[in-house]
C-alpha cells in the first residue's frame, strides 16, 4: 500500500513514551538456541501470512531467518511503543519509493541485515524525519582491499579512494572501505532513494577512528561538494566482526551535540522478539515451515 507522507511531527505532536533504540540480533547464535524449533514455529505464527510466504522464498536460510527477525523486531518496536502486536501492520505503511513508515510519523526506523546480523535502528525524536542504518561484516575477505576499492571505484570520490588506500596496514584498509559503504547505504536507506543515487556524489570524510564500545559522531557528509549539515551519523562496531552506521536526517542543521547515554546496539534474542507475541497465521502450518526451513542451506 502507498501512502503519501506530510512533514515531520512537531513538538507535542508525539502520543507515545520516547524511545530510542538500536538492537541487533545474530543468525547464527539464534539458530543454535535451546528448543529453536518450537522459538521457530511461534515466530512463523506470529508474522502475517505475506511475510510467511515472503520468507519462505529465500533460498539460503540465512535470509529466510532473516526476513524473519526483521519482521519480528519490528513488531517488538512498536510495542515498546505502545502498539498492541495485531494492530502493528495498520501502521506500517510504504512510502512513493516503498520504504515502510509509521503511518503516524511518530517512530521513525529502519532495518538491515548482512553477514550474521540483523540490526534495528528508531527513534521518536521530533528533531528526526527519517532514519536509515546500515550493517557489514568485516571478517569475510577474499581478495586485496585495493582490489576492491579499484573494483568499485565509481562508487567513490577520488578523496574517499586516497582515505582508505593510503592506510597502512590491509586490516585498516577494509576497515575504511566497510565504513564508507555502510555510511553511503544509511544515506540511501534513510532518504528511501536506494541504489538509484550515484554513490559516487555522496563523499565522506572520516575525522577519528571507531574504537570498540565507542560511537563516532564526528563523520561528515558532502554531495557534490557541499556539506549537508542536516544529517548526523552514528558508526560502531559490533564485536569485532560487524561494522554499523545510523544516519539520521534531522530538521535542524549544525547540531552534533553527542547524545547521552551512548546509542549502542544492544544484542537481543529471539525470545525477547517474542515476549509479546500473538498468533496471527492460524492457516499456516508452522511444522511445515520448520522443515522447510531446515532444508535450506546457509551461505
Amino acid at each position: 500500500m502507498i501512502a503519501a507522507l506530510d512533514g515531520p511531527l512537531q513538538s507535542g505532536d508525539l502520543t507515545m513514551p520516547p524511545i530510542s533504540i538500536r538492537w541487533a540480533i545474530r543468525l547464527r547464535q539464534t539458530s543454535a538456541l535451546p528448543h529453536f524449533e518450537s522459538l521457530f514455529r511461534k515466530a512463523i505464527l506470529s508474522i502475517s501470512a505475506v511475510d510467511v510466504h515472503t520468507q519462505r522464498r529465500f533460498h539460503f536460510a540465512d535470509d529466510a531467518l532473516a526476513c524473519i527477525l526483521g519482521r519480528l523486531a519490528t513488531r517488538r518496536l512498536f510495542v515498546e511503543g505502545g502498539v498492541a502486536w495485531n494492530d502493528v501492520p495498520s501502521r506500517i505503511l510504504r512510502d512513493a519509493r516503498g520504504k515502510p513508515r509509521d503511518a503516524r510519523q511518530e517512530i521513525k526506523f529502519n532495518i538491515s541485515h548482512q553477514g550474521d546480523l540483523v540490526v534495528l535502528a528508531a527513534t521518536t525524536e521530533v528533531t528526526v524525519c527519517d532514519i536509515g542504518v546500515d550493517v557489514m561484516r568485516t571478517d569475510q575477505d577474499k581478495e586485496e582491499a585495493a582490489t576492491r576499492i579499484l573494483r568499485l571505484k565509481n562508487a567513490f570520490t577520488e578523496y574517499e579512494r586516497e582515505t582508505m588506500l593510503t592506510k597502512e596496514k590491509e586490516r585498516e584498509r577494509w576497515n575504511s572501505f566497510y565504513r564508507h559503504w555502510c555510511l553511503k547505504e544509511a544515506v540511501l536507506k534513510s532518504t528511501g532513494k536506494g541504489i538509484s543515487e550515484d554513490l559516487s556524489k555522496l563523499e565522506f570524510h572520516l575525522r577519528e577512528e571507531v574504537q570498540p564500545e565507542g560511537v563516532v559522531f564526528s563523520t561528515e557528509y558532502f554531495q557534490d561538494g557541499v556539506i549537508q549539515s542536516h544529517f548526523l551519523f552514528e558508526e560502531s562496531s559490533i564485536g569485532a566482526d560487524h561494522v554499523v552506521a545510523v544516519g539520521k536526517i534531522v530538521n535542524h542543521a549544525g547540531d552534533t551535540s553527542p547524545i547521552t547515554p551512548l546509542p549502542h546496539f544492544k544484542l537481543v534474542d529471539l525470545p525477547f522478539l517474542l515476549e509479546p507475541s500473538l498468533n496471527q497465521c492460524e492457516d499456516i502450518n508452522d511444522a511445515d515451515e520448520f522443515d522447510l526451513f531446515m532444508a535450506k542451506p546457509w551461505k
